[in-house]
């Protein structure tokens, strides 16, 4: 899931604690957790954080370390932000730099600053730029950059590439070069699936085939893995169609709000989530899924509360909270995955949902025992070692088990 605030210390008040902790509880084990810096026009240099918007460090450290604490796993992925009169603030995909170098050498500054943050706070994963369309097409700069990355941070890296369609300009998934420098291909997904506004379940799960093929070919030819870096829709009628078309009117504290054009419809999320899960669960080369978005509670607009008259993004006490809850009960058995090793592989996940639970409820009894049980039981399965890892799997969920029912 990604998580989201636009102020300087909203992550680290008690209503950004216990928003994280109520995303703890629909079984998520992931965390994209945003933090923004800004410029000023579409073609100026200078990239900076702003007093009031920009996540202070303390800030942005206390979400990661909360997250860390209740289970979760962390993707720190910073965005830059414009201040551009009369368009959307984030439009970062405009940006076209009129001095080149200059620019490069301030995004490196930029980046630089929160890989060493993500690295000293044991982060798991990083996110080099996000649907910069009209400067990822610089593959060299970029290359630059990823390897100070490497220097300063040695967990896992992506790029968050845009894909709203797959054969125009905004299909910056294809048209990216420096693939082969990170660990995993980011997608930002906003296909439209229909042109109805109550589509079934089966039409949005139909809607997913073009894609889906595309995809596949893409991945095959690039020969990495697929995070799914954004993927989310607004709880409005007709969000299938494409679901930027609200972020203007249905976001409160946009000037062009226009409550009379986003009536609620949380159920076309909630089967907008589940045609998703229907489609990719198991698909073997997709990593994971970050859904936008979860926000804090307290805000002055209202979006961490989430709830049925909410038409915005979050699947907060929304039906679509109980679509992920349902979905994340269940055992991740990718396709393809050897038969010897699908109890092994259960057994683990059962072991890192009652690790994450013990750690959520404070329980951390033997659990320095049963984490380092589970990393053998993780060796043990890269191994093919599938029997011992299942052993070794059992007995760190016990003793988690354990230390959460005494």
């Amino acid at each position: 899931m990604t998580y989201i605030w636009y102020s300087r210390d909203t992550y680290s008040t008690s209503g950004s604690d216990q928003s994280l902790r109520a995303l703890a509880e629909t079984g998520t084990n992931w965390v994209s957790l945003i933090v923004m810096w800004y410029q000023g026009s579409y073609t100026e240099s200078k990239i900076l954080p702003r007093q009031n918007e920009t996540a202070t460090d303390e800030s942005l450290i206390h979400a990661i370390r909360t997250t860390h604490n209740l289970g979760m796993k962390v993707m720190l992925k910073p965005h830059i932000d414009l201040n551009v009169q009369g368009q959307m603030r984030s439009d970062r995909g405009s940006i076209r730099a009129s001095d080149v170098t200059a620019w490069f050498q301030s995004y490196r500054t930029f980046i630089l600053h929160y890989a060493q943050l993500a690295q000293s706070e044991q982060v798991e994963q990083f996110c080099v730029g996000t649907e910069l369309m009209g400067m990822s097409m610089y593959t060299q700069y970029w290359y630059g950059i990823i390897d100070a990355v490497r220097r300063s941070y040695n967990g896992t890296l992506t790029y968050a590439s845009l894909a709203t369609t797959t054969n125009d300009k905004w299909s910056e998934w294809k048209q990216v070069q420096f693939w082969d420098r990170l660990d995993y291909v980011g997608m930002d997904v906003y296909f439209p699936l229909t042109n109805k506004t109550d589509p079934t379940k089966a039409e949005l799960t139909k809607g997913w085939s073009p894609y889906v093929t595309e995809i596949e070919a893409f991945q095959q030819s690039v020969k990495k893995p697929i995070v799914f870096t954004e993927i989310g829709w607004v709880s409005v009628a007709g969000a299938n169609t494409g679901t930027w078309k609200w972020d203007h009117v249905c976001n409160p504290s946009d000037s062009q709000y226009d409550p009379s054009k986003c009536k609620p419809d949380p159920q076309e999320q909630a089967n907008l989530y589940e045609a998703a899960l229907q489609v990719f669960w198991n698909r073997s080369w997709l990593q994971g899924i970050f859904w936008w978005t979860w926000y804090p509670y307290g805000t002055k607009v209202g979006y961490g509360e989430g709830g049925l008259n909410d038409s915005y993004y979050s699947p907060h006490n929304k039906p679509a909270e109980q679509v992920l809850q349902s979905w994340y009960a269940q055992p991740f058995i990718p396709q393809g995955t050897q038969p010897k090793a699908v109890a092994a592989l259960v057994a683990i996940q059962r072991a890192e949902n009652a690790t994450a639970t013990a750690t959520r409820q404070d329980r951390t009894r033997n659990l320095s025992q049963a984490r380092d049980m589970l990393s053998q039981a993780v060796v043990a399965y890269n191994r093919a070692e599938f029997a011992h890892s299942e052993e070794l799997a059992k007995n760190a969920w016990k003793i988690a088990d354990s230390a959460v029912n005494k």
